[in-house]
């Protein structure tokens, strides 16, 4: 038995993992409380740090109830530690687990299947404030949270590969000399060959 003196509880060696903390329920986290022991508590003891197939049961559980956000976050904080694979996740995909917030109002917790939007640039967070539901998330977060965010599949709800930028000339109207002048002084840019080159070949051609 392992004495955690914060429960001031015994536990045994199958209710231990050797983690500085743990969301898991029934659970003690003990490599902050006895440091210097690890070889007796992980090599003899058997003692196992925390396994992602846990950690993935007990956020899927979590999220059947109400739970609060920010113990959810730590759940998703405490996987993406481990660098999930997509397959680890799979029980999560229909989860209630990702904090969005729709509109101006509190976050609520939706699945990968719900429509939002994952916010990686400031000027695409600020552009479409209350216009789509955007994931809960800083943008260290974001950064930080990749293979999470991977994992589970959502690497296309990400506003710097989903947004397209265009820029429209209105009131204008076309003049033949400077366009040709145009073409004549773009003709370096028609020969680079590139893929981004040969969409901008083609928009030139249609000028």
């Amino acid at each position: 038995m392992i004495y955690v003196p914060s429960d001031h509880t015994w536990y045994n060696t199958s209710s231990c993992l050797w983690a500085e903390t743990t969301r898991i329920s029934g659970k003690a986290a003990i490599s902050n409380l006895y440091p210097e022991l690890q070889d007796l508590f992980c090599k003899i003891l058997g003692v196992e740090p925390p396994d992602i197939g846990s950690l993935v049961r007990e956020l899927a559980d979590l999220a059947k109830g109400n739970p609060d956000d920010e113990k959810v976050k730590s759940f998703i904080r405490e996987i993406n530690v481990l660098e999930p694979r997509e397959a680890a996740l799979d029980e999560l995909k229909t989860s209630n687990i990702l904090p969005v917030r729709i509109g101006n109002g509190h976050p609520a917790l939706k699945s990968v299947n719900d429509p939002f939007a994952i916010v990686d640039r400031p000027e695409y967070g600020e552009a479409f404030e209350g216009e789509v539901p955007m994931l809960c998330f800083s943008l260290e977060e974001v950064r930080s949270l990749r293979p999470f965010l991977f994992a589970l599949g959502l690497e296309g709800r990400y506003m710097s590969i989903s947004v397209e930028e265009r820029s429209r000339v209105r009131g204008g109207a076309l003049e033949p000399i400077l366009t040709a002048a145009f073409k004549q002084k773009a003709y370096a840019f028609y020969r680079y060959k590139s893929p981004g080159a040969f969409r901008f070949n083609e928009w030139l051609m249609s000028i």
